[in-house]
């Protein structure tokens, strides 16, 4: 009964979504020396995820620019909302040389979390959430291609 409610209001079900992967992570961000300037990027980086289901593609990109801010400023960097990018577009029945952009995000994202970071813990935790967001949306896609 809930899914057939979610699926008659997905932009209900996109914006609760939203909120719940910004309230963590600007809580994360608002730890810092500026957290006006924290709060306000990882906003920018939640703002797109209104776009995931019509514009996969376009969302990744514009998550994975301001993650990649986000991890070169210095401030706690949380990949929720790249997650979910990642998962729409793995899901989303584009064509497959187009899904190449999620695998340059990933690999972009993670450049920028280790020049900063420098950690190796740091890094792998990060890149591991965003693999298996990536691989979760691909099982869903497929399956729904099936």
């Amino acid at each position: 009964m809930i899914w057939r409610w979610l699926h008659r209001h997905p932009l209900l079900f996109d914006l609760a979504l939203m909120a719940v992967v910004f309230l963590p992570t600007a809580g994360a961000a608002s730890r810092r020396s500026r957290p006006v300037e924290g709060v306000l990027l990882v906003a920018l980086e939640t703002l797109p995820l209104i776009l995931r289901r019509t514009r996969p593609l376009a969302t990744v990109a514009a998550v994975a620019a301001v993650a990649c801010v986000i991890a070169a400023s210095g401030f706690l960097f949380l990949p929720f909302q790249l997650g979910v990018a990642l998962y729409t577009l793995a899901a989303a029945p584009e064509p497959r040389r187009m899904r190449a952009l999620g695998f340059g995000a990933v690999g972009a994202t993670a450049l920028a979390i280790v020049a900063h970071y420098g950690g190796f813990g740091d890094m792998a935790s990060r890149v591991v959430f965003l693999i298996a967001a990536w691989l979760l949306g691909d099982s869903v896609g497929s399956r729904h291609a099936y």
